[in-house]
């Protein structure tokens, strides 16, 4: 399988666990944000950049940007 675990980190480097099972990012352009899909159909928008994607670990990191 392909999903990764998505995690938010705001402002110091502790780590959120956001979203697991994910397997859709892409910009949300009404927002301005990144839109998050798993595979069980659970979304999420978040104000954020990537930090860090580790796709061989199933780990993506994202920065909040507000």
């Amino acid at each position: 399988m392909c999903e990764a675990t998505v995690f938010l980190k705001r402002g110091t480097d502790e780590e959120e666990l956001l979203l697991e099972d994910v397997c859709i990012i892409r910009p949300d352009e009404e927002t301005g944000g990144l839109f998050l899909q798993n595979i069980f159909g659970e979304q999420r928008i978040v104000s954020a950049t990537f930090d860090v994607a580790n796709l061989s670990g199933h780990r993506i990191v994202l920065k909040a940007t507000t």
